[in-house]
């Protein structure tokens, strides 16, 4: 049994959201048949007020809800819309595990307009604002609580797309729901308001001043809310609703001003109201005009109708006088006309005898027609049946027909597979053909590497071909390293100057054939080195230690270098772990008009004792618009067959495949239901992949990369995202 609970905006909007499901199959909740019928509705009508109070709603009451519960167990999947069950979330989420939450969000400004157009004017319009921000920041608790079990959708987007948000829930919980039944086709919602309504500007101007001068956080926790939102339709390209919210928010009115707006809002819709009665009030008095015109016609008709009667009336009168006087003469021939009848009377009586005779003949002629009449019935009946054997054969030969049509399609179907088969088979012999050609060139590599490997072991434990150390005149220690094997790379010259005052030790290392020159102390710390310098200096003192032991020095000169070296030993151990790789790539730059992203791969990459020949993951950013690029950044993992974290989960889906998403929108928040389901190993790990963002976009951008976008949009992006994820996830 699965279970959906719809809620969060009016009954109205609910039922418009709830009609695809129930149009897929989703049974509607069966009542309780007492001795009055109780559903859904009432059990929040009576309940409401006290879960509002957060008091104890009573035994007598709770029980009726898990009769509820169960009246409705035998259906596979059932369910019910309720504005009220937003207060009872936690309550229906307890009582039962299997019921999933569909939460309808309503944007504030839209909800203030319809309230304050269809309400007296005496009402409270800072009261509206508070029951929006309590029920809309209930829901939100509610779902970064139960992440698996709910689904945060926008009202006006759901209604737009009916089917988008079925099919939506239809994945995420797998309902067994015809979701494919239901088309996917956008609507038009009749409820939005317009700017060309009459009084529209002014309810826009009082609905941006409540929500400016409210004491919450409105615009905050929408954009918290969109931000937890799943999008219906990934080719909307409407500009986003938090934009639309925010644009209003830049001119100050002051309170006085404010009220009178209202008043004058108020009179106005009054009026308006005042003239559609008038206009009704109108219209039904040209109705009964136009009746009673009708009436007095009719009347008219049927008094010329009576009249007309009278005058017939009084001529049928004296044509019955005349025939009564007619009737009279009758009578009198009728009496003499009655004796000759009683003298012929006897004769009819012997004639009345020989009838019946013939008559009882007549009755046995029918009675053998009707036993033929049966017979014939017998034989219909018997062909009738004949009939349907017949056709019940043409229907088997039929069928028996489309079977063989059917068979043929099959093996047409197979000779094309098997003509794939083939195809596929000759693109796999020439990837082979291939792959043992690199397969050479890799097994020259490893010989190439072998014959290094033995050098290394005959010189002991050294990474490295040659190494000099040299004494300076001035106190400092010189490395020359030839060939060297630092951080998964070969340096092929190196030369390090190191100096050791007291506490702190300094290497100064420069690389002859990179031309770089850089500096590694104690005091260094891994943000302030590349990907590269902070994979060398990681195994970089152990190897200057090795030089050592074959160095002509003193040993006190040893025994000083080998503390200071192994006091930068620890100084890098101490430093948090950091994303190390060999290569940064761009796999993919993706450009639609509401949707952009990058598509990068790190190859040869480690991460504490994780090692990977390479991994992907796309930095993007939705809901674009011409003037405005960066208000909703994410991180998007991929599902990939060598995967970095250690507990992948898949989140959503887009026309790449199945991936994990981080979301963000501007200017302060985060998906955090998303974040507190991965394990605290592989937050760690986005933390540390979303502080060198910043290097590996300028690792690409040295390569010669150009985009479509401009680098340093994408810095920004990435500078917002860390600034979130620091105020957000501190402990």
């Amino acid at each position: 049994m699965k279970a959906l609970c719809i809620t969060g905006a009016d009954n109205a909007t609910l039922a418009d959201i709830a009609a695809p499901f129930f149009e897929a199959g989703m049974e509607r909740s069966k009542p309780l048949q007492r001795e009055s019928s109780i559903d859904f509705a009432r059990w929040h009508q009576q309940v409401s007020d006290t879960l509002v109070n957060n008091k104890p709603m009573g035994k007598l009451w709770e029980n009726i809800a898990t009769d509820l519960i169960l009246a409705n167990l035998e259906s596979d999947c059932w369910g019910w819309y309720e504005a009220n069950s937003v207060n009872a979330l936690e309550f229906w989420a307890n009582l039962e595990p299997n019921i999933h939450f569909l939460l309808v969000c309503t944007r504030p400004e839209q909800e203030l307009a319809d309230k304050m157009a269809h309400t007296k004017p005496d009402s409270e319009a800072h009261g509206w604002l508070e029951q929006w921000h309590q029920r809309h920041q209930a829901m939100l608790d509610f779902y970064l609580k139960y992440p698996d079990r709910c689904i945060l959708v926008d009202a006006t987007d759901a209604r737009r797309h009916l089917g988008g948000q079925l099919a939506l829930a239809h994945e995420h919980w797998q309902l067994p729901l015809h979701a494919a039944a239901v088309e996917d086709q956008p609507r038009d919602v009749h409820n939005e308001p317009r700017q060309d309504q009459p009084g529209s500007q002014l309810a826009s101007l009082i609905v941006r001043e409540l929500i400016k001068s409210s004491n919450k956080d409105i615009t905050g926790l929408y954009a918290e809310m969109q931000a937890a939102q799943y999008p219906l339709n990934q080719d909307d390209t409407s500009e986003p609703a938090s934009s639309r919210l925010m644009d209003w928010l830049r001119a100050d009115i002051d309170s006085p001003m404010l009220q009178s707006l209202l008043t004058d809002f108020h009179a106005l819709h009054s009026a308006a109201s005042q003239s559609q009665r008038l206009l009704a009030l109108q219209s039904d008095q040209t109705n009964t005009a136009r009746q009673l015109e009708q009436d007095l016609s009719s009347a008219k008709s049927q008094q010329q109708a009576a009249n007309q009667l009278m005058q017939d009336a009084r001529q049928e009168n004296e044509l019955l006088l005349l025939q009564l006087q007619q009737v009279q003469e009758e009578l009198e021939s009728t009496f003499m006309a009655k004796q000759s009848l009683e003298k012929n009377l006897t004769v009819a009586s012997q004639q009345n005898e020989a009838g019946n005779q013939a008559l009882q003949q007549a009755r046995q002629a029918a009675a053998g027609k009707e036993q033929q009449h049966l017979q014939a019935r017998t034989e219909l009946t018997q062909l009738q049946q004949q009939k349907e054997d017949l056709e019940k054969r043409l229907n088997e030969s039929t069928a028996k027909q489309s079977q063989a049509a059917e068979w043929q399609k099959q093996q047409e179907d197979t000779r094309q597979e098997n003509e794939l088969l083939l195809l596929q088979l000759h693109q796999v012999q020439e990837e082979l053909e291939h792959y043992f050609l690199e397969h050479q060139k890799h097994q020259q590599d490893i010989t190439e590497l072998q014959q290094k490997l033995e050098l290394y072991k005959r010189q002991g434990t050294a990474q490295y071909s040659t190494a000099k150390v040299t004494l300076m005149d001035d106190g400092q220690l010189q490395w020359q390293l030839t060939d060297a094997q630092l951080g998964g790379r070969e340096w092929p010259a190196l030369t390090i100057t190191g100096q050791a005052k007291l506490s702190k030790t300094e290497l100064t290392i420069h690389s002859d054939d990179q031309a770089e020159t850089w500096v590694l102390n104690t005091q260094s710390t891994s943000r302030a080195l590349s990907n590269a310098q902070f994979a060398m200096a990681q195994g970089l003192p152990k190897v200057l230690k090795g030089a050592l032991e074959r160095a002509p020095l003193a040993a006190r000169q040893k025994k000083r270098w080998h503390k200071a070296l192994d006091r930068l030993q620890l100084r890098l151990n101490q430093q948090p772990p950091r994303l190390l790789y060999s290569n940064v790539r761009l796999k993919h730059e993706q450009v639609n008009p509401d949707y952009e992203h990058l598509w990068l791969t790190l190859e040869q990459l480690s991460f504490n004792n994780t090692h990977l020949q390479s991994w992907s993951f796309r930095l993007s950013c939705a809901g674009l618009t011409p003037n405005e690029f960066g208000n909703q950044p994410k991180l998007e993992l991929p599902e990939q067959d060598t995967q970095l974290l250690d507990n992948w989960f898949q989140e959503s889906h887009d026309q790449f495949g199945n991936k994990l998403e981080v979301r963000f929108a501007l200017p302060n928040a985060m998906d955090m239901g998303v974040w507190k389901r991965l394990a605290a190993s592989d937050q760690r790990l986005l933390k540390t992949l979303i502080d060198q963002l910043p290097d590996i976009l300028a690792e690409l951008e040295q390569q010669g990369r150009s985009l479509q976008r401009p680098w340093a949009d994408w810095q920004q992006v990435v500078a917002d995202m860390q600034r979130i994820t620091r105020t957000k996830t501190v402990k």
